[in-house]
Parts: C-alpha cells; sequence; structure tokens
C-alpha cells in the first residue's frame, strides 16, 4: 500500500510542471505556466507562495514560502529553486537541478528536512497533454544523478517512532543501476518493534532503539528498495535483481530492543558474481551483546568482542547455498559452521517460503578455551555446589539420556572435559528436511522413537 508521505516527498518536484511551458525569462511567461499548473492538479489540491521570479541564468525558477495541499497532505517549503527545465508532463520530464530548503511533509508521516538537492533529475510521463494530473509519481520511478539531503528528522505517529539522520547522499538513483549511497550520524527510536522479532525475550520490553555513525555502499539498485518500501515491504534480499558486484560498510553502531543491546563498531559486506552464481561476505568486528549493561551471560563478561565471518556462495538457478561461518570470541571458544541448503525461495520469499528451504547437511566444529569451565563454575555457583560435583551431574545425566542414544554419548563426556579440544558433529540426515521437518524430526521426544537420525552416518561426533 503506497505510503502518503512518499508520495508527497515529490510534490515539490512535480510543482516544476508549474512552469511547463516557459521557454522565456519573462516574469508573464512564468505567470501563464504557473495557472496551467494550477489548472491541472488533481481535485481539491492548492498550491500558493509568497513570490515566485524567473532565475536568468539558470534558465529556470525560484518561489519563496512554497505551500502545496493535497487532501491531508501538506507540503512546505521556505524556498524552491529549478533549473534548466525540460521536456512535457505527458513524456517526461528533466530538470538539472532541484533544491528546496526548509522542506515540511505532513501526512501519515512528519518528515523535516534542512535542505535537499537533487541533479540531473528526471521524471516519468504523468497522464497525457489533454488530462489533468490526478496522481503522483512513486519516488521508485524517479531517476536522477546525484541527491544530497541535510538534516532529516522522521516522526511516525502510528508506529510511535522517530528517526534523525545528519547527511544522506545518493548517486545514481534509478531501477536496475549500481547505485551509490551514504549515510551520516543516523538515531532512531520506537516504543514498539516495527521489525516482527524471531527472538521473544520473556518481560522485556517492546522498545527499539539503534545509532549508526556512517552507513556507506555502492552497486545496489537503491530505486527498487524504494519500491518496496511504497508497498510497505522490506528492502530487496532478492540477488538476481541487484548488480552482481556490490558493497557495503558500517561504523559504530549500536541497537536496543527492551534492556538487550548490540553493540557493532565495524561491519562490512560484499556481493560479487557472474551469472546465475552470488558470492556473498559478511563480516562483523568487535560485536558484543549484553542486556541491562552487563554480559548476557556471566561466564562471557571475560570474553572479548566477537568477531564473525559469513561467507556464502548462492545459485539462484538451482535455489541452493554453501555457507561457511567463523565465530571467534578471544580467550572464550571459537566455532565454525558449515551449511548446505536447497530449496532456497525466490528474491524476498513469505517468511514460510524460507521456513521450507531443506537443510542438506551441517557441519559444526567449536573449540573451547574457558567457556564450558567458566559456564560449569557459574551453575555450580548458583547450586551451591562444587564444579566438580556439577560434572558428575551432568556426566550420570548424560549416560542415562544418551543410554538409548549412543551416537550422542560423545557430547556430554565432552561437555565434563573438554580440556581445550574440538568437538566436531556432521548432520546428514538421509534425505534433505525443511526447517520445520528439521525442528520436529530432531525434538529429543522424536529422536527416541528414531535413533538412527542420531547415528552414523546420519551424525558423526569426532573429538580432537
Amino acid at each position: 500500500m503506497r505510503s502518503s508521505w512518499l508520495a508527497a516527498s515529490l510534490i515539490l518536484v512535480v510543482v516544476l510542471i508549474g512552469w511547463i511551458g516557459v521557454r522565456h525569462e519573462a516574469s508573464a511567461e512564468l505567470q501563464r505556466g504557473l495557472a496551467h499548473f494550477r489548472a491541472n492538479l488533481p481535485p481539491g489540491a492548492t498550491f500558493s507562495y509568497d513570490r515566485a521570479y524567473p532565475r536568468l541564468l539558470a534558465r529556470g525558477a525560484g518561489f519563496t514560502n512554497v505551500r502545496f495541499v493535497n487532501g491531508e497532505t501538506i507540503v512546505t517549503a521556505s524556498s524552491l529553486t529549478v533549473n534548466n527545465p525540460s521536456g512535457v508532463v505527458s513524456t517526461g520530464l528533466h530538470l538539472s537541478k532541484v533544491h528546496a530548503q526548509d522542506l515540511h511533509i505532513e501526512g501519515d508521516r512528519s518528515v523535516d528536512v534542512k535542505s535537499i538537492t537533487l541533479t540531473g533529475l528526471e521524471l516519468p510521463a504523468i497522464g497525457a497533454d489533454t488530462e489533468p494530473v490526478t496522481d503522483l509519481p512513486d519516488a521508485s520511478l524517479l531517476k536522477f544523478r546525484s541527491g544530497k539531503v541535510a538534516h532529516f528528522h522522521l516522526t511516525d505517529s502510528n508506529l510511535g517512532c522517530e528517526a534523525e539522520i545528519a547527511a544522506v547522499n545518493l548517486d545514481n538513483y534509478a531501477r536496475h543501476q549500481g547505485g551509490a549511497y551514504s549515510l551520516k550520524d543516523a538515531n532512531f527510536h520506537c516504543e514498539h518493534s516495527p521489525i516482527p522479532s524471531l527472538i521473544k525475550i520473556p518481560n522485556a520490553s517492546d522498545a527499539m532503539a539503534g545509532h549508526v555513525d556512517d552507513l556507506h555502499g555502492s552497486g545496489i539498485d537503491l530505486a527498487l528498495n524504494m519500491e518496496r518500501l511504497e508497498q510497505d515491504a522490506t528492502p530487496s534480499s532478492d540477488l538476481r535483481s541487484e548488480p552482481q558486484n556490490s558493497a557495503g560498510e558500517l561504523s559504530n553502531a549500536w541497537f536496543t530492543q527492551g534492556n538487550l543491546r548490540i553493540d557493532l563498531p565495524h561491519m562490512k559486506n560484499r556481493y560479487s558474481g557472474t551469472g546465475h552464481i552470488v558470492n556473498a561476505y559478511v563480516e562483523l568486528d568487535g560485536v558484543r551483546v549484553s542486556r541491562d549493561q552487563q554480559a548476557l551471560v556471566p561466564a562471557l563478561a571475560s570474553g572479548g568482542p566477537a568477531h564473525i565471518v559469513i561467507d556464502s556462495s548462492i545459485d539462484t538457478q538451482a535455489h541452493t547455498a554453501h555457507s561457511m561461518e567463523n565465530i571467534d570470541v578471544p580467550t572464550l571458544a571459537s566455532m565454525e559452521i558449515m551449511l548446505d541448503l536447497d530449496h532456497l525461495p525466490d528474491g524476498n520469499g513469505a517468511p514460510q517460503a524460507w521456513m521450507n528451504m531443506r537443510i542438506v547437511r551441517i557441519n559444526i566444529g567449536y573449540h573451547d578455551i574457558s567457556l564450558i569451565d567458566r559456564l560449569l563454575h557459574h551453575q555450580a555457583e548458583k547450586q551451591q555446589i562444587s564444579p566438580e560435583q556439577l560434572r558428575e551431574q551432568i556426566a550420570l545425566g548424560g549416560a542415562v539420556a544418551t543410554a538409548a542414544l549412543p551416537g550422542l554419548a560423545a557430547i556430554p563426556a565432552y561437555i565434563v572435559h573438554p580440556d581445550g579440544r574440538t568437538i566436531q558433529l556432521t548432520l546428514a540426515p538421509p534425505e534433505p528436511m525443511s526447517v520445520l521437518e528439521f525442528g520436529s524430526k530432531y525434538h529429543w521426544r522424536n529422536l527416541q522413537a528414531q535413533p538412527e537420525l542420531v547415528q552414523p552416518p546420519a551424525l558423526t561426533v569426532d573429538i580432537h
């Protein structure tokens, strides 16, 4: 469903048709062009200003204290200038430069912008020469060479959200083009999270907030992502719709939901490939997760920030993926996960479609440095027993639990005495399983009836 504030943000651009037909610098020609524009406004819409004047050297026009009203949408600006208009509404307009100062948009959402400048702007065809303008183009249909926004502020009273961005730059904005973007000093806060949470935290507030010092990237189809926002969808993750080489980088970010906080000092990603093979790489450095400014798990407090690398190869034609994840937490532990998947959904498939993708093979390698020992000591303190007594309990309970599942017997033995070793688990179900089926099949109760699922060759466990 189209968001009216997004369409409204284009109105100040569309008012440029106020001087369509102006090919001379005389004020009389400008006034005739404005009269033509008013006559073609949508029913009930009004456009007013304190002053309109031709800009001789720029072959354009300027306005002061502009006000556009269309239903519940109100757009105002202290000044608006346009350079070198060409073309007509029915076939598309081209404007070499548009600049608005103190822009305010009031509608479903409220937007304030200190200044916005677009260069090389192209508008799509609107209506026909003999028909009035009854609708405005979506932002995803625009094209422009460069866009600069200073001091952006958004308020959405429906979601209880506010966002502020000090500066935004967009280059090469158009469908099926590799655009570039940069964002500086961004902050947001929502009383209720607008993003469905996959992890429900008991007794935690739903409020969400975040900050990003710097975010920039290139090779992204910016207009495609704008189209999805207009449709109230999530930004595109359909790798086939993106240019095949793109990259992005984020610096000094943090995000909170309730009392849970994630600190992310640095993240970078890149996509590359040819044809239907896409390589995706994501690296996160310095990750910390905390609750109420304390380590999420007390045993993690002594560990350094985590370093995470995800390296994937995706076949968008065969709908398969091979992914490798490396997680390293200094002084505590490291983990390597290799995952083979098939039946990947197309593009931005619905959540149900993603749950139907199938797990072909999983390989997990865990190397313990001190994490298990710290966890055991913490749990022993809570139970007011010694760590050795807790180890004895785990060994006994593990032996009973795995009596009917001998393929898992090595796991509790490793937990009791990891001794700096690595445990390797390789899971290859007899047939690929969907995510939903995997959760059901590998439930503890089901394994009692199907122990072969955790025995060779379906599951192998190696400790070294």
